[in-house]
């Protein structure tokens, strides 16, 4: 052999083994919505917290049902979930994922919400009088997303991401020229 053959060998023996160990590396991740779904794809986190107090914070919960003032929410981990009542009234306020004003009627099922507010201790289920919600599947213009629409736009973030990582490896610049 040559030496321009055994450089050439070389470098497709590289390029093949660092492509098999690319593979193997993303054949062990979790699935796209894992990482971008949920509340974190809509720019929120997923967090509760209650005080001694009976203050309530819950962020990132996604709207299961809303009726009569009430918005029936859960926060989910794993196979672990709470469902939240989460009561409103003329006092609660609500904003948008920007900030600004919204109301009860603009909160849909499939959405992501945080509120907070004090807990109702008189029941068995997790009741908060809230005094805000904010609405983080809905920006200023309205546009709403819901979970479905939400995954799909994770999967096309992840795929150009993919391609882009690619195409600025190196060695896939040699097929550019």
């Amino acid at each position: 052999m040559t030496t321009t053959t055994k450089t050439i060998a070389l470098t497709l023996g590289v390029i093949a083994a660092f492509a098999a160990l690319t593979l193997l590396m993303f054949s062990f991740t979790a699935p796209v919505e894992a990482y971008n779904g949920g509340a974190k794809s809509v720019g929120s986190k997923l967090e509760v917290s209650i005080a001694d107090s009976g203050r309530v914070i819950v962020r990132g919960a996604e709207v299961a049902s809303v009726s009569d003032g009430v918005i029936r929410a859960e926060t989910t981990w794993g196979a672990t979930a709470l469902t939240w009542y989460v009561e409103t009234d003329a006092d609660t306020s609500f904003v948008t994922k920007a900030g600004s004003g919204s109301e009860l009627e603009d909160i849909a099922v499939g959405q992501y919400v945080s509120f907070s507010g004090m807990i109702d201790g008189s029941g068995t289920a997790l009741t908060v009088d809230a005094d805000a919600v904010k609405n983080w599947s809905l920006d200023d213009d309205r546009a709403t997303s819901t979970k479905a629409e939400l995954r799909a736009e994770a999967r096309a973030e992840a795929k150009n991401g993919w391609g882009k990582f690619i195409s600025n490896l190196a060695p896939f610049h040699w097929f550019k020229k």
